[in-house]
Order: C-alpha cells, then structure tokens, then sequence
C-alpha cells in the first residue's frame, strides 16, 4: 500500500513538473513575442495570432453611413479665476502644498520652471505654481469636476474633466482659450500633436451593429460603437474631424510622427492618420494597456 501511495505521488510530482516546464516554455515563448508589435500589428506568436481579428472593414462601414453622423457642435464650458488660500507650508526639505479638496490627485506636469496641477477627483479647480518656490501663479475654477493630467504643447494647457468637458487655457496665465462639454463620464485624457488635440467622448450611435461575415456565419454579435475620437484645432478648438469607435480609449492617444495610435477598452488597436482621421488599420487584439514605443521604435502593447 505503501508503495503504491508513492508511485502514485511520483507520478504526479512528474507530471506537475512536466507540465510546468512546458507552461513555462509557452510563457516565455508568448512574452518575448506577443507584447512586441510592429507598426503593422504583424505578430507571428500563434497564442496573438488565434484571438487577432480585423475589426477595419466594419469600423470604415459604421463611419461610412452619413445617416449616422457624429456631433457638429459643443456647447461651451466655463473657466473662473479663483485663488488658494492658505496652501504653502515650508517643510525642511522643501515646501508642501495642502489643496482644498483633499483627494486623490492626477499626475502633474512640470514645464518651464512652473508645476501645473489638477485639484483632484471631485474638485473643479486647476493650479499653476512656480516649482522652486511653491508661489502660486494662477488658480482656475472649471464648471465641471475631476479635471485630468494635462497635455501642453505652444504654450497651451488642456485637459479635460471627468464630467464632462475639455479646456485649453492659456499656460502663463490660465486664461481661457476654449472649451467644450463633450459628454459623461470622459475617462481617459487628452494627447497633443502637430497643432492639434485629440480625445474621446462617449455618444449615442443611431444605427445597427455591423457583423462581418464570420460573425454572420456563426451567430457572433456585430461591432456597435459607443464613443467617438475627435481631433481639434489647439488654437482655435474648431472640430477638425470625428471618427466612431467601438469603446472608450485607454490613458490617452498616442502620437507618433504623423500617425495616432489608440487602444480602446474593449483590446483593440487603431491606426489613424493624425492630420485627416483615416482609419488605416483597426484589430481586436484582446490589449490591456495603452501603445509605447521603445528606443527602436518598436509598438508595443500589453
């Protein structure tokens, strides 16, 4: 019995061990491929390559049909000069800086000798201070709360507020420049290239869900979009051009050259041209992260 209760144990301390090495081999095979995609999404790893599904074809159609159009136009938002009262401490080290609204803040930027700063999820403020000294610069009251991390580019600040607008402002002064109300809730934020701003906003499509015809043939639902990817004018805010997608966009969009690069929530990856909108490329690839290149200037994409 005894010998028969270790055999037994032997066994499967082998085949446990077995299996691990194997699991092991396919892990390192997939990490070593999968999370590298070139500038055309080709991956050669068969684990990418069995879920990989090209989504481009229903994307052009669903941005195709003029019935369905997304919005012409946005109602303005509304920027107020406030102050901060009682903000700085000195520390030993440094200075701190205490906010009113006592919540969780989005990650700062700092340009130019001067730290920018969201006053956090739930506030409707925004804050300029000079970074070696802790002096407050401006203070800004928004009509909308929860602004993000800024994008800043031409001496322009923008971000956007999680409900529910986008606003460029003035980097030295905070004045404003422009804003709009695009919609609730606005989840990621905004990215800023070649003289324009690029973001998303969540909008109700009119039309029906298109399939492909594999998703047809075995009954699979069809593609329905629930959020648009919009480019602005930095200067100016004008709409510049609008493209429906089929969710929410991770973080925020990437920018590279004069290309735009977005991971949406539902895993897909979009290529677009920044300057016109087009939709070159488009794949459900099951992604969990927003792209970064790396210094040779490979895509890369969890």
């Amino acid at each position: 019995m005894r010998k028969t209760i270790l055999l037994a144990c032997t066994l499967i301390l082998c085949i446990s061990v077995l299996t691990a090495w194997d699991l092991m081999n396919n892990k390192n095979l997939d990490t070593s491929k999968s999370s590298h995609i070139s500038d055309h999404y080709h991956t050669t790893t068969s684990d990418s390559a069995r879920y990989e599904k090209d989504i481009l074809p229903q994307i052009l159609a669903l941005n195709s049909d003029e019935r369905f159009k997304s919005k012409k136009e946005f109602r303005k938002g509304h920027v107020t000069v406030t102050t901060l009262e009682k903000q700085f401490e000195k520390t030993p080290d440094w200075f701190c800086i205490k906010l009113a609204s006592d919540t969780n803040i989005p990650t700062p930027a700092v340009i130019k000798g001067n730290l920018y700063l969201s006053g956090g999820f739930g506030s409707k403020e925004y804050y300029s201070f000079d970074a070696t000294t802790g002096k407050l610069k401006w203070a800004i009251s928004l009509d909308d709360d929860g602004p993000s991390s800024p994008a800043i580019a031409d001496d322009i600040i923008v971000f956007n507020t999680e409900s529910c607008s986008l606003f460029a402002c003035d980097l030295e002064t905070g004045k404003e420049r422009w804003s709009w109300w695009l919609g609730d809730p606005l989840m990621s934020m905004p990215t800023i290239a070649n003289g324009m701003v690029y973001t998303s906003y969540p909008a109700p499509y009119a039309g029906n869900a298109v399939k492909s015809k594999k998703d047809t043939d075995i009954n699979q639902p069809g593609l329905f979009p629930t959020h648009v990817l919009v480019a602005f004018d930095l200067k100016t805010g004008a709409i510049l051009w609008q493209k429906w997608i089929d969710s929410d966009i991770m973080s925020a969009p990437v920018a590279k050259d004069d290309l735009l690069y977005v991971t949406t929530f539902s895993g897909a990856l979009y290529k677009i041209k920044q300057k016109t909108g087009e939709i070159m490329e488009a794949k459900a690839i099951r992604a969990t992260s927003a792209s970064v290149f790396d210094r040779n200037n490979q895509l890369i994409v969890s």
